[in-house]
C-alpha cells in the first residue's frame, strides 16, 4: 500500500519534475548567455540548492510562473554580482536560498501571524474551543465528509483531516505537512481557506454567525 501511494504522489509531482528541469536549463542557458564560467555557474546552482534543500521545508509561490520569474531574477542577480566578486555572489546566493526556507520564519513575518488575535481562521477557531453543542460540531463534521467524498477526484486535499488536526488538534502546518505528506503549506491553506467558508455558511444557516462573529476585536482585523 506504501508503494502504491509512493508511486502515485510520483505520478502526480511530474509536472513539477518537469517545471523545475526546464527552470535549470534557463538558469544554466542565461550564465551562458551572459558569459558566465561554467564552474562559477555550477558553485553558485549548487549553494543555492544545497542551503534551499537542508534549511527546512522550501517555500513556493503557488503560481509555477511566479516561481520561475522569482528564481530567473534572482540568478541574474547572482551572475552580476560575479562581475564583481564570485565569493560575494555566492554568499548572497546563499542567503537568498535560506531566506526562502522554513527555518528562515518568511512566512511569520508576512504571510501569517502568531499571535491568536490575528490569526487567518480566529473566529472559528474560538468558536470550536467553545462551543457546548456537540451536534453542531458533529453535523458540520458529516457535512465536511460528504463534500470531500463527493468531490475527491477533484480536489485532492483531505479536508476533514486538516479540519481535525488544525482546528480540534491545534496542530501546526508543519505536522500537517508531514502528517498528511502534503507538498507545501499553499495546499494546505487553500484547504483551510475552503473549510473556513464552508464553516461560516453553516453558520449563517443555523443562524449562529452572529456568535461566530460577536466578538470585535476578533472580527475586525
Amino acid at each position: 500500500m506504501k508503494k502504491v501511494n509512493e508511486i502515485k504522489e510520483i505520478k502526480e509531482n511530474i509536472p513539477v519534475y518537469l517545471f523545475n528541469i526546464v527552470e535549470m536549463l534557463i538558469i544554466v542557458i542565461l550564465g551562458c548567455f551572459m558569459r558566465i564560467k561554467v564552474e562559477t555557474m555550477l558553485n553558485l546552482i549548487i549553494v543555492f540548492i544545497f542551503v534551499r534543500q537542508h534549511n527546512g521545508k522550501q517555500m513556493h509561490y503557488k503560481s509555477l510562473i511566479k516561481c520561475s520569474i522569482s528564481t530567473t531574477f534572482l540568478f541574474v542577480f547572482f551572475y552580476l554580482l560575479t562581475y564583481v566578486n564570485n565569493i560575494i555572489a555566492i554568499l548572497v546566493a546563499a542567503i537568498a536560498a535560506y531566506s526562502m526556507t522554513e527555518n528562515a520564519d518568511i512566512k511569520n513575518c508576512f504571510l501569517y501571524s502568531n499571535e491568536e488575535g490575528k490569526k487567518k481562521y480566529r473566529e472559528m477557531k474560538k468558536y470550536i474551543n467553545e462551543c457546548k453543542n456537540m451536534e453542531v460540531l458533529e453535523e458540520f463534521k458529516k457535512r465536511l465528509i460528504i463534500i470531500e467524498s463527493t468531490y475527491k477526484d477533484r480536489f485532492k486535499a483531505p479536508y476533514y483531516k486538516i479540519y481535525e488536526m488544525y482546528f480540534l488538534n491545534d496542530a501546526t502546518f508543519k505536522e500537517i505537512r508531514e502528517e498528511l505528506q502534503m507538498y507545501d503549506n499553499h495546499e494546505i491553506t487553500k484547504a483551510l481557506d475552503l473549510i473556513f467558508m464552508i464553516f461560516n455558511e453553516y453558520m449563517i444557516e443555523i443562524n449562529e454567525f452572529k456568535n461566530l462573529i460577536d466578538e470585535k476585536e476578533l472580527a475586525k482585523n
